[in-house]
């Protein structure tokens, strides 16, 4: 049996911590930024990016529970591949970086 929660949720979850809590320390710690704006700009498009992958990972799990369980005789014989889940899991990582573009590029 092929679980979504199980290949897209720890994706987001591994890069999240430890990346929002490095710009925490380094932020928190001398009272100011001094690691230079290029790298405020990254630590602040990778948290975006990894917090939106999160929220829409949890999201897409959540579809997938939803139509697991109202329609259990469709889902088991047409969801439950490899690559559908493949397919979701380059969805959400393509809208969050879609998300994460526009403030980049200054929009």
């Amino acid at each position: 049996m092929l679980d979504l929660s199980q290949g897209l949720y720890p994706l987001c979850a591994e890069g999240l911590g430890p990346n929002t809590l490095g710009s925490w320390v380094a932020h928190k710690r001398p009272r100011s930024w001094e690691l230079g704006w290029l790298l405020c700009d990254i630590w602040i498009s990778l948290d975006v990016c990894l917090c939106t992958a999160s929220i829409l990972s949890l999201c897409a799990i959540s579809v997938d529970r939803y139509f697991a369980v109202t329609e259990p005789l469709n889902y088991s014989r047409r969801r439950r591949s490899k690559r559908l889940a493949a397919c979701m899991i380059l969805i959400v990582w393509l809208m969050a970086f879609t998300i994460t573009c526009p403030p980049i590029f200054g929009w």
